[in-house]
């Protein structure tokens, strides 16, 4: 991997936090974790269908958080201030298209779009 100046290649100081409608599978966290040793990982499991900005995460889950992989929760703006990254499982980003965290926030969002078949 080249080394370049000013880039996190440990995500040392980084929060992940995944938001997944079934149970992660071990080997893919065991390699995230081996690759990634100082990224701080938190798996929750959380209904695909659950709409965003819902009461079914607790507060506390966000705290720190820098990158999100999620389906469909999102916290909002003031429970996640340090969020940077938003990976979302689905194709489609019509359910956060006018939620202040997409609208008002500088954080990158991406979609699962063409990586279902």
């Amino acid at each position: 991997m080249p080394i370049c100046k000013g880039v996190n290649h440990t995500l040392r100081g980084h929060k992940l936090r995944l938001l997944t409608p079934q149970e992660c599978p071990q080997p893919y966290l065991t390699t995230l974790r081996d690759r990634f040793p100082e990224l701080q990982v938190v798996v929750r499991t959380t209904p695909f269908d659950t709409v965003a900005y819902n009461d079914s995460v607790p507060g506390d889950y966000w705290d720190g958080v820098t990158i999100l992989m999620t389906a469909s929760s999102l916290p909002i703006f003031e429970q996640a201030p340090k969020l940077e990254f938003v990976q979302l499982l689905s194709a489609g980003a019509d359910f956060i298209l006018r939620q202040p965290i997409f609208t008002d926030a500088n954080i990158a969002f991406c979609s699962a779009n063409g990586v279902h078949g």
